[in-house]
């Protein structure tokens, strides 16, 4: 059987415009015919600060979430500190050449060095115990969250077991 090639609609131009084609005859169906209506996706709203810790009690708020703002704060501006030091330190370094008695100059530069490396080893110490408190508050205020979510979705009372 010889393969038949669409002939082109426009001679003159010679483009295939369309070409015909065979259609399929559509299969019956039981269901009726009305056009479906498909649910439009679910709007997403942003939540807010104030939602977010909703939950919490206003005794909670105060002994648990304002402790741990206020960590978060404190233990943010260590860093800063940390950058003082060592331009203090680099500062010590800077002024060691310019006396004219190297000796006195090389025990004020190791005094300050030694201040240095103290308040480093100190603002380090700090850091590590605000961010373990900040830490620890913050997983503190999560858990009453939850807490508090799941008395709400499933109605469990939750009571202190002493563990």
């Amino acid at each position: 059987m010889p393969s038949r090639r669409p002939e082109p609609i426009d001679s003159d131009l010679q483009t295939l415009s369309s070409v015909e084609t065979i259609e399929k005859p559509e299969p019956v169906s039981e269901v009726s015919s009305t056009p479906t209506h498909t649910p439009s996706p679910p709007s997403i709203s942003t939540g807010s600060f104030k939602q977010l810790f909703s939950l919490l009690s206003t005794r909670h708020r105060f002994l648990i979430l304002l402790p741990a703002i206020i960590s978060s704060v404190i233990a943010g501006g260590i860093a800063p500190f940390m950058t003082i030091v060592i331009g203090q330190n680099f500062n010590a370094f800077a002024q060691f050449p310019q006396t004219p008695n190297p000796s006195e100059s090389a025990k004020h530069l190791l005094h300050d060095v030694g201040i240095a490396a103290l308040e480093l080893l100190g603002l380090a110490v700090g850091s590590f115990l605000l961010s373990a408190i900040t830490s620890s508050l913050w997983i503190w205020t999560g858990e009453h969250n939850v807490r508090e979510v799941r008395r709400r979705v499933f109605g469990v009372r939750y009571e202190n077991t002493g563990r």
